[in-house]
């Protein structure tokens, strides 16, 4: 479950970037319907086509090549400096070349904007070497930051540009290059180059392996363009410009749910790659699978549903592009699919295997582009771009039974067919009450299929509120303490125990007490300022026994053993608790918990691993981190005298009379219980716990 949680968060820190950045491309299209001509446009849209055509032969991805080989030695910094430092050198020698070979072919380019050729494919060059190391090393926040910066200060650029100064194509290109420079520009001080790069760290035998797996990357790079471009080249040479503009706009709707679907696909390729070695990676595969199809194409559906509300917002001489979405929408969900089954395959390696497929598949694109423009038009476009991506779905599908054996499943592929059949066939109707009729059960449809993927997504934001609560409460109580310079002294201490013995004096309690065996649960019912109505069971167990004054504890080894021990009296505001005990192993805590109101609001001194003094506070059932902490250790075998002195707001920690840890609280006390106890903790079952607690006593601290 972990692997699938680890999924959902990834993919949301980079849903959170990438959706950011299509959607402000969204927002953008009622912008440039009104103030560009669909020839402006088509323009614009050639630019950044020919951009991502030359990023592939200049970086010969790799940036990919670092991601994957960062991935597998995330605990390895030497190696990262290696990596990263290799691959720096690489790219400057790729910019010089492809400076040189700009300047050369410059008086030949009749393009405008020629410039920007140079500006941006440099700046992508490094932005995407930054960005995929930050992958490699598992920084996706930052990973996503940087994403995030590319679209807003696009569009902010581009609102100001084009709207502001009406600096029409101009405007949108001078954005692009500004965005990509800002995302270079946080890159550079989100990884900080300058811990891993060093020119003595390059590697030429790595540069030749980072090559080697990188290599087949660049004609799979080309086939990607071919079948996310050539339909517009084509559109362009026999239709038109102005058909391209109205093309490339239905594509800006699809591209709104690659942006998601491609954030999905970047968390399953790292996880694919950090889990490929394990031995059930079958069975975590195949699931992951079926649920990821499930999740893009009840996802396409809805977003399906809701484009003709969308469309409204469209000036009506792009309407032709109405008709093209539901077919590209389609092909994008193929893709979707590609990126599933290639992420197993970039996890094995199989770089050559990605290209060649992907190279049929753009041959196939070309083919019916060519062929069908004259017959039907723009719809050449969406169609081929669909019969690709299909066919690319199926050899991927393929390639990956022929390798690990896992194929889809019939049960799951039918009945996502039959749905989204009949939401295109609603969509095509143009009738409002169907339409709204079939958003309305298109969006019951995927809450029931992806109820599972929901309740982690519902998970993972209920412990992120928690973890903020967390945290503004930590602050909020520990703000309230310092650390106290003097010592927790009285003139006079007076007996409080009133003679009773051990077995009097002190009521036990393990794991066996209902607060401790539903824990969990007890801490949701002090979240939410309840108590739960639980009966106060006894605690009967052999791990323990009173002889003489003495506990001997022999609790055998066993996870989360915990004993504890607590003074069943009511204490004055100023005491203290002492007692001597011999620790005869290594275990996970020695406590005293005092201003002690119930088990999930108390104050403790603890010696944690028998490593470290820490002074704590449990609030509502929250286990705050340490105020404060010191090392100690306690010899083993040896007697040790342990002291906690309570005088009012001031609380003291000594052992063998010498003062540990003292802290003061100002103020109203956060807590104001009255009670205090012992207790014994080992989290594992590396081993038990054994040792002596005698001289136990409970005295009131007086002036």
């Amino acid at each position: 479950m972990n692997r699938e949680r680890n999924i959902a968060k990834n993919a949301f820190i980079f849903t959170a970037g990438k959706v950011a950045a299509q959607f402000s491309g969204f927002l953008l299209l009622p912008l440039y319907s009104a103030l560009l001509t669909p020839e402006d446009f088509g323009t614009a849209d050639l630019i950044n086509t020919l951009v991502f055509l030359i990023i592939p032969f200049v970086g010969v991805q790799m940036d990919t090549a670092l991601f994957r080989f960062t991935v597998d030695c995330r605990e390895n910094r030497d190696k990262q400096k290696e990596l990263f430092s290799t691959v720096i050198v690489v790219n400057l020698i790729q910019m010089c070349v492809y400076v040189a070979i700009f300047f050369a072919a410059r008086p030949f380019i009749s393009l405008n904007y020629k410039d920007f050729l140079l500006l941006n494919v440099v700046l992508i060059l490094f932005a995407n070497t930054f960005l995929q190391f930050m992958r490699g090393l598992g920084y996706n926040i930052r990973y996503s930051a940087a994403v995030f910066i590319t679209s807003v200060s696009g569009l902010v650029l581009n609102v100001v540009l084009v709207a502001g100064f009406r600096m029409g194509v101009t405007g949108i290109i001078i954005s692009s290059a500004v965005s990509q420079f800002l995302t270079l520009f946080f890159s550079v001080f989100a990884v900080k180059p300058w811990k891993f790069f060093s020119f003595r760290k390059f590697k030429a035998k790595t540069a030749k392996t980072f090559l080697k797996y990188s290599f087949p990357l660049i004609p799979n790079q080309l086939a990607w363009w071919v079948m996310g471009i050539s339909d517009r080249l084509v559109i362009s040479g026999t239709l038109g410009i102005a058909s391209n503009g109205i093309y490339s706009l239905a594509n800006r709707f699809s591209s709104i749910f690659t942006s998601v679907t491609d954030s999905i696909n970047l968390s399953w390729s790292e996880s694919t790659s950090l889990h490929i070695k394990e031995k059930d990676r079958n069975e975590y595969i195949s699931s992951m699978i079926d649920s990821l199809f499930v999740l893009f194409a009840s996802g396409c559906f809805v977003f399906l549903a809701l484009i003709p509300y969308a469309f409204m917002l469209i000036n009506k001489e792009y309407s032709d592009s109405f008709m093209q979405i539901p077919i590209l929408l389609m092909a994008v969900l193929c893709q979707a699919v590609v990126g599933i089954y290639s992420a197993v395959l970039i996890a094995l390696k199989q770089t050559k295997s990605i290209a060649v497929t992907s190279i049929i598949a753009a041959t196939i694109n070309l083919l019916v582009d060519i062929t069908f423009v004259g017959s039907i038009g723009i719809y050449a476009g969406s169609v081929s771009t669909l019969a690709a991506f299909f066919i690319l779905a199926v050899m991927r599908c393929v390639l990956v039974y022929r390798l690990i054996g896992i194929r889809p499943k019939i049960k799951v592929f039918v009945p996502v067919l039959v749905w989204g059949v009949a939401v295109m066939f609603f969509f095509y109707l143009t009738e409002p009450l169907l339409t709204a009729a079939s958003l309305v059960l298109t969006v019951i449809l995927a809450v029931i299929v992806n109820r599972k993927i929901a309740r982690t997504a519902i998970n993972i934001c209920m412990n992120k509120l928690d973890r903020i609560r967390h945290t503004n409460r930590k602050h909020r109580i520990y703000r309230n303490f310092e650390v106290y310079k003097g010592d927790v002294e009285a003139s006079e201490n007076i007996d409080l125990t009133d003679g009773k013995d051990l077995d009097q004096l002190l009521v036990y309690k393990d794991e066996s007490w209902n607060y401790i065996k539903d824990l969990r649960l007890y801490q949701k019912y002090l979240s939410k300022s309840r108590r739960p109505d639980w009966e106060d069971n006894q605690c009967i167990s052999d791990k323990y026994e009173i002889s003489q004054g003495t506990i001997r504890v022999k609790a055998k080894a066993k996870p989360d053993n915990w004993l504890c021990f607590y003074v069943d009296q009511k204490l004055p505001d100023s005491y203290e608790i002492s007692h001597d005990i011999c620790i005869h192993n290594d275990f996970t805590e020695v406590q005293i918990a005092f201003n002690y109101a119930d088990l999930g609001n108390r104050y403790r001194f603890m010696i944690k691993d028998n490593k470290t003094c820490r002074f704590e506070v449990v609030y509502e059932g929250d286990f705050l981190e340490p105020f404060i902490e010191t090392p100690l250790s306690l010899s083993l075998g040896e007697p040790h005298n342990i002291c906690v002195k309570v005088k009012g707001n001031r609380y003291g920690y000594y052992v063998d009379g010498k003062k540990i840890l003292a802290v003061e609280e100002k103020g109203e006390k956060s807590i104001k219980g009255n009670r205090t106890c012992l207790i014994l903790w080992n989290e594992t079952d590396s081993s038990g716990i054994t040792c002596e607690i005698s001289n136990v006593a409970v005295r009131n601290l007086v002036e």
